[in-house]
């Protein structure tokens, strides 16, 4: 066999240790500077998203809810929405400042997530280098769960930035005998903030800490009396929240329990949403490193020394990766109900989990870290720049999607005839964004004893709760059908939600289509 050939392996593997090695130190100099870079990629990439994406039905309930501007008013309001009160307060803010735009109403989410990052880097940099913090920081805003959640106006984010900050004074706290005050303090706000935030909140932070405090328990052998009184006091806003919750559950969730064919009750096929969690490109790009043909010797040149992370830390990011089971779990015993976003600081968990194990895979240290933070950077950048170059015509806090978010069937709808939408989801996003001679027309038919029979009835029900607290009026169905002989039906989105069209045609009606566009489809609804 050819020498040279025999050597090519060995080469090119030198030279990417070497080409690792540089990157490590490069990183390891300019830290700051690529955290913010890639922190700032990622702010611009949402907040395009936060822009250029139309609300959908569960945002703009968050908008008429934060725009009431009495506080007893809103706290009325809000268990039909299912949400403790600080997402409302915040975007109230927001909405006063920028406005009722998208921007506005995504921007404390938007902010979370940023927040949420930073802390995550904090926490992976406490124990680690540079470039496994970036890695650990890539892994959580790289994730689908992540990024869908930072340009949608509902509490996910601030439920992970304040599951984050109980984390990271948790962490301060428990490595301290002394001066320990603000950390401590930092955890029950970081409690108090995830259960004001979310109904949820107080199971994502209770299993770190459990978890976490158990681990410290068994270590220690006895208990940590401040770290038990700031717990205490962080979990104090359950006064307020518990009954919310017992609200909540007579207007909606007892409905769901007594329904035998809820399209979201838990089965073991949601722990798929752990695709959700994770930077899959990352995870790919990691395997694909371990078959390269290097020798061990390289693998082991220029290896740093590792700070050992501290037991309870590992069982804390654990049991948050651990929250998919644990959430389907309480789903199936109590509310009947379950969606991979409930579980989203999994996402953090799996962070950290893997900003701290990826370097301990000696065969990859050298080269997998740096290359996969600078891949993730310039994975950014491409998609950012490109999406960015599309919408430079106007100012990113002030763009709004306007009419291209009604349906295109409605765009020269004939006549004067109602609309009648048969979606409650689509419904509300429909009536936002319509022009105000097409909103005088779109209507929606309520018959609840038969929204119940059907696998998705809480947009509906919603819908009905909140009467006094929103702009849009439902219509009962069998009032409205015997007092129109003829009408048009907008018949749009996804099929559990539209079981107006088949119930009209099994009654005898006649639905005549007159325009169609993707699965929008415009009827004409006579008798026969």
């Amino acid at each position: 066999m050819n020498t040279t050939e025999g050597r090519k392996p060995f080469l090119i593997s030198t030279s990417l240790v070497a080409l690792g090695a540089r990157s490590e130190r490069s990183i390891a100099r300019h830290e700051r500077l690529y955290l913010l870079f890639a922190l700032a990629i990622f702010a611009l990439f949402a907040a395009y998203q936060a822009c250029t994406v139309p609300f959908w039905f569960d945002e703009l309930f968050t908008l008429f809810i934060s725009r009431i501007t009495s506080m007893p008013e809103m706290l009325r309001a809000m268990p039909t929405a299912d949400q403790p009160p600080v997402q409302y307060l915040l975007t109230h803010v927001s909405i006063r400042i920028f406005g009722e735009t998208e921007f506005a109403l995504r921007l404390p989410e938007l902010l979370a997530c940023m927040a949420a990052g930073l802390l995550t880097y904090k926490i992976v940099r406490r124990h680690g280098s540079s470039v496994q913090a970036l890695f650990a920081l890539s892994l959580l805003l790289g994730a689908l769960m992540s990024f869908k959640q930072a340009h949608t106006a509902r509490p996910y984010e601030l439920l992970i930035a304040f599951t984050a900050l109980t984390f990271a004074c948790w962490q301060i706290a428990a490595l301290r005998e002394k001066n320990r005050l603000l950390p401590l303090c930092g955890v029950a706000l970081g409690i108090a903030g995830a259960i004001l935030s979310h109904h949820f909140g107080v199971i994502h932070t209770g299993l770190l800490l459990g978890a976490g405090e158990t681990a410290r328990l068994i270590q220690r052998r006895r208990l940590d009396g401040w770290m038990v009184a700031a717990i205490t006091a962080g979990l104090s806003p359950l006064a307020m929240t518990l009954p919310m919750m017992r609200q909540s559950r007579l207007q909606l969730g007892d409905a769901i329990l007594r329904s035998t064919n809820f399209y979201g009750k838990p089965s073991l096929a949601d722990l798929a949403g752990y695709l959700l969690m994770v930077a899959l490109p990352l995870l790919f790009l990691v395997a694909a490193f371990a078959f390269l043909p290097w020798s061990r010797e390289n693998a082991d040149n220029g290896a740093s020394v590792l700070l050992p992370v501290p037991a309870h830390e590992w069982a804390a990011a654990g049991a948050l990766s651990l929250l998919p089971p644990a959430m389907m779990s309480l789903a199936a015993l109590e509310t009947g109900y379950y969606l991979a976003r409930y579980a989203v600081s999994c996402s953090l968990g799996l962070a950290l989990l893997g900003g701290w194990a990826l370097p301990r895979l000696a065969r990859l240290r050298i080269i997998a870290q740096p290359l996969l933070a600078l891949s993730t950077l310039c994975f950014l950048v491409l998609i950012a720049t490109t999406l960015l170059l599309e919408n430079m015509s106007q100012p990113i806090w002030s763009a709004r999607p306007g009419v291209a978010a009604v349906s295109p069937v409605l765009a020269n709808v004939p006549g004067d005839l109602p609309i009648v939408v048969a979606s409650a989801f689509e419904y509300v996003p429909e009536w936002w964004y319509a022009p105000p001679a097409l909103k005088q027309r779109l209507v929606y038919l309520s018959d609840v004893p038969y929204a119940l029979q059907q696998t998705d009835f809480l947009p509906e029900l919603s819908l009905i709760r909140e009467q006094g607290h929103i702009p849009l009026r439902t219509t009962d169905y069998a009032t409205f059908i015997k007092s129109h002989p003829q009408f048009l039906l907008l018949h749009s989105g996804l099929a559990r939600f539209n079981w107006t069209d088949s119930r009209l045609a099994s009654s005898g009606w006649r639905l005549s289509p007159i325009a169609s566009s993707g699965r929008d489809v415009l009827y004409l609804v006579d008798r026969p």
